[in-house]
């Protein structure tokens, strides 16, 4: 295996346990969590969040689960505690 391909699984598991940190943030707090408070606690851009929202909501839509954007509020998952306790 060559450097570049190790480096490219390396980027695909950092993107994936950044995507379950996310879910997992956003169930435990169960109220809306802004973009900034999410970047603070993974020490990364807000930009960085914005895209890792795409592979979030792609998981939660698959466990029936939506992820509901307020302007101003943030965003919190929708769904039943069952649901979210399958996560």
């Amino acid at each position: 295996m060559n450097l570049q391909t190790i480096l490219y699984y390396n980027l695909i598991v950092e993107i994936n346990e950044r995507s379950k940190f996310i879910i997992n943030e956003l169930i435990k707090r169960n109220t809306y969590v802004t973009a900034s408070e999410i970047a603070d606690l993974l020490q990364v851009s807000i930009k960085t969040v914005t895209r890792q929202l795409v592979n979030v909501e792609k998981i939660l839509n698959e466990n029936d689960l939506i992820l509901e954007r307020k302007t101003s509020k943030g965003m919190q998952i929708i769904g039943t505690e069952e649901q979210k306790q399958k996560m």
